[in-house]
């Protein structure tokens, strides 16, 4: 081979070198792009918690971002599941239908907290939850109420039932997430054989979730948001029976203290009626088979008994 063909060759190499760098660019995966207006932007943590609602499945979806650096993010693009209809959100935010939007520059450095809630409307179970995962993500955890649904997705580890603030929940958790345009998990009854199926092994060796939140910094302000938005339905919901029968027997409270336990019991046999209307419901849907029915009913009817009960007027009729 003479000077000049090696040459050749050398300048056909380096040609077909930048042609294939030139398609590996073009190539390139959408997953793999970060929104243009936060290029350097990290999820540090998320918390979705997910229970049921008479029309949809009701998030209460937490976000920690940071600004990684080097470049500032003129704006902080958030992603929820398809098909969400917003419930609450911080005024600042934009929302759009699968999205909202900060507009707000976040600087290199700089940490912001948010959280949202909004419902996700029914569709036949097992149900996909779907979204962009926008930003490299630490970590996500997920609740959902114990026998009330169970997750499923690749990549998603069950971690056992824990304790929050006198609320017993299933815990699941990711890590280590990357871009992505269709990130999911499967919501699926509890009483599903497929349910079942989770291909992955509890977690092992692990920070607890619970540990996670009690340790995390955001906790004060976590606590602080579900006051401030109210979502104490939320909290009932996921522990129906924190109600005032199951405090310990004494004399009973006079003028306004007595009209509030008053009142407190009535919501609490109130939304023991509608779990009982909601495993009818799901009985009838065919998402619980009957003797698991006919026991949680049971369990249902016996506590809204003993609050009727309760409620009565010592030596008058029920109310």
């Amino acid at each position: 081979m003479t000077l000049r063909d090696a040459a050749g060759a050398r300048a056909v190499l380096f040609c077909l070198m930048v042609a294939l760098a030139a398609w590996a660019g073009a190539a390139r995966p959408a997953y793999a792009q970060t929104p243009e207006e936060a290029p350097d932007v990290e999820m540090l943590w998320e918390l979705m918690v997910m229970t049921r609602a008479p029309e949809g499945v009701q998030v209460v979806h937490l976000m920690h971002v940071a600004n990684m650096g080097p470049r500032v993010a003129t704006a902080v693009p958030l992603a929820v599941p398809e098909g969400a209809r917003w419930v609450e959100a911080p005024a600042t935010l934009i929302l759009d239908e699968g999205a909202a939007v900060d507009p707000e520059p976040l600087a290199v450095g700089e940490q912001r907290r948010y959280m949202v809630v909004y419902e996700i409307p029914w569709q036949r179970l097992p149900m996909a939850v779907r979204r962009p995962i926008l930003y490299p993500t630490h970590e996500v955890d997920l609740w959902v109420r114990p026998g009330e649904l169970e997750l499923r997705g690749v990549g998603l580890q069950a971690g056992g039932r824990e304790q929050f603030e006198g609320v017993e929940v299933e815990t699941y958790r990711m890590t280590d997430l990357q871009p992505h345009p269709a990130w999911q998990v499967v919501l699926d009854s509890p009483l599903s054989g497929s349910a079942r199926l989770l291909a992955e092994a509890p977690l092992g060796q692990r920070s607890d979730p619970v540990d996670i939140l009690r340790t995390h910094p955001a906790t004060r302000w976590i606590l602080g948001a579900l006051a401030v938005i109210g979502l104490a339905a939320v909290v009932r919901r996921l522990l129906p029976d924190r109600s005032v029968g199951a405090r310990g027997e004494g004399a009973a409270p006079d003028g306004p203290a007595a009209a509030g336990a008053s009142s407190r019991l009535a919501h609490e046999i109130e939304l023991l009626k509608e779990e009982i209307v909601r495993a009818d419901v799901a009985f009838e849907s065919g998402e619980l088979d009957e003797e698991t029915y006919r026991l949680r009913r049971g369990e249902l009817k016996e506590r809204l008994v003993a609050l009727m009960s309760a409620q009565r007027p010592a030596g008058g009729e029920r109310r």
